[in-house]
């Protein structure tokens, strides 16, 4: 029996408008009637009200959440982080100091960020940010990174442009702590301190809510949800998902625009 349910967010459980549309919404609502513990499984930071604006009508659909690819955890009310290799962090900022064009963000605790560009105010609230929340991208950022995030301007409305392959492979070999992501078809890369990922941390919170494997489900689209969607048996790519994550995954639902969630949950898994 399913006990607990974890989402990757964009491309997921978020259709295109980057809201939970409604059908998915009174899925969850019944999964939670059912007493089934429910969860996000997201690359985000944990401050949904300021990127997505959230409000308690979502809050109150989860129990808790892994962002940061894994690098924070939320359970009972408690959030942990784990950091980025302070070297790996300068690494990475000065490989990407070579290409004028590349943007990058460090993503730290309380939602702070330092960026290498500056961040137009227009996409301010995409980004989850304040004028009190950007830091300065200095050394003193270094050693409270939990994930970096590498991009071409224009992240929130996505162009077709792929990122350098020679800046992938710098960043792979100049930041040995670290788990580089190729994300987005290409264009976004994403860095998160070794051994945590979306795996390690549903592990972690596995343990401690006293689950074996296939009492979880989880659901995601990208490469970054690959090794949770081939590490459980009760494992849903969506419709829209990259071909390596469908391929991973034990069920391939209808895409996030075509209520794929509730599908699943349904048709799927038979949960509702």
């Amino acid at each position: 029996m399913i006990k607990a349910l974890f989402f990757d967010l964009d491309g997921t459980l978020l259709d295109s408008k980057k809201k939970i549309p409604d059908s998915a919404v009174r899925a969850l609502r019944k999964c939670r009637e059912k007493g089934i513990q429910i969860f996000t499984s997201t690359a985000r930071s944990d401050h949904l009200d300021m990127t997505l604006g959230w409000t308690a009508r979502e809050n109150a659909l989860f129990d808790g959440g892994i962002f940061c690819n894994g690098a924070c955890t939320r359970l009972d009310g408690k959030t942990e982080y784990v950091f980025l290799h302070a070297d790996d962090v300068a690494a990475c900022v000065k490989a990407v100091g070579n290409f004028q064009d590349v943007h990058m963000s460090l993503h730290m605790e309380d939602s702070l960020h330092a960026f290498n560009h500056e961040l137009p105010r227009a996409v301010w609230g995409p980004w989850g940010v304040t004028e009190a929340n950007i830091l300065p991208l200095t050394p003193s950022c270094f050693t409270h990174t939990m994930k970096i995030l590498v991009y071409y301007d224009g992240l929130v409305d996505f162009g077709e442009e792929t990122l350098p392959p020679e800046l992938y492979a710098r960043i792979k070999a100049d930041c040995p702590d670290s788990t580089v992501y190729l994300s987005d078809g290409g264009r976004t890369m994403q860095l998160a301190p070794k051994g945590m990922s979306k795996f390690s941390a549903i592990e972690k919170l596995r343990v401690q809510l006293g689950l074996q494997k296939d009492e979880v489900a989880v659901f995601g689209d990208d490469v970054n949800d690959m090794e949770m969607l081939q590490s459980y048996p009760n494992s849903v790519a969506m419709g829209n998902a990259a071909p390596q994550a469908k391929q991973a995954a034990a069920y391939t639902t209808k895409a996030n625009d075509e209520d794929g969630i509730a599908y699943a949950l349904e048709n799927l898994l038979n949960l509702i």
